[in-house]
């Protein structure tokens, strides 16, 4: 019996798939349009995206400007910015930038300060693990008394 390379798979029998040079240049011929149609149809959506996009940046630069000219000649308060189908200016209510930022230091402190306490808990318990341990290494009965002393101790902590 011959061996085979690893990773490939012995193939049984070729005429249950029908499969003769004809047919394979028919399959490769088809893969090859239908690639080249691929090939196609991406450089087709490219170019739709980037005329999208150029479409899509002036009328953001016409808009700017028009609002622009707006803000230079009506009032921040006045009711003719309704009739272009925008919000008053002097009417509208800004986010409080500089409270959301205090208050989000404020949390990420606090967090930073709640780690800090359960970082020295865990440590004071690791300690208290270790001495237990030397305890009941040396004298088993002291150790076993250790335990529950130092939980004890931890739960009341």
């Amino acid at each position: 019996m011959s061996r085979i390379a690893p990773g490939t798979r012995r193939i049984r029998s070729t005429q249950a798939w029908n499969v003769t040079a004809e047919n394979l240049e028919a399959v490769h011929k088809a893969l090859v349009e239908a690639r080249q149609a691929s090939r196609e149809i991406s450089a087709k959506q490219k170019t739709a995206d980037r005329v999208r996009d150029l479409a899509l940046k002036a009328l953001r630069k016409r808009l700017t400007s028009a609002l622009k000219e707006l803000r230079m000649v009506l009032p921040g308060d006045s009711e003719t910015w309704l009739a272009f189908w925008l919000n008053v200016p002097a009417t509208r209510a800004y986010p409080a930038v500089k409270e959301r930022a205090v208050a989000k230091a404020k949390e990420k402190a606090a967090q930073k300060a709640q780690t800090k306490e359960m970082e020295a808990q865990r440590k004071s318990l690791r300690t208290q693990l270790k001495n237990v341990g030397k305890a009941s290494r040396n004298n088993p009965a002291s150790g076993a008394a250790a335990v529950a002393g130092e939980s004890a101790v931890a739960l009341s902590v």
